[in-house]
């Protein structure tokens, strides 16, 4: 799987094109957006015509080793659409790269 992939299926998924379980499911967080993580990964594979039935673990493993970091958490989905981050998110994502910023650089 590339980066292409990972990119085409993300746009997919933005467009309503990527089916998924709607309910609270491991996500992984892109330009203010949650996307389900199992379905987005199983799709870029599939695009590629690689397996497409992996695990959460696995999809994790996919995920990092295209040099993707972000960060996962549960998400709960209404509709086959990514979750916007609100304000709220997006303060609360702030506070943690302020705190690992200030872990890294304490003594």
């Amino acid at each position: 799987m590339t980066i292409e992939n990972l990119i085409q299926s993300i746009q997919d998924c933005d467009n309503g094109n990527v089916v998924f379980n709607l309910r609270r499911t491991r996500s992984f967080l892109y330009k203010n957006k949650w996307y389900p993580l199992r379905a987005i990964i199983n799709y870029a594979s599939h695009l590629e015509g690689g397996n497409s039935d992996l695990t959460t673990d696995q999809a994790i493993v996919r995920l990092v080793g295209l040099g993707f970091w972000t960060r996962i958490e549960n998400i709960d989905y209404t509709n086959n659409f990514p979750v916007l981050c609100n304000e709220n998110n997006i303060v609360n994502e702030i506070k943690k790269l302020i705190n690992v910023l200030y872990n890294l650089s304490s003594d």
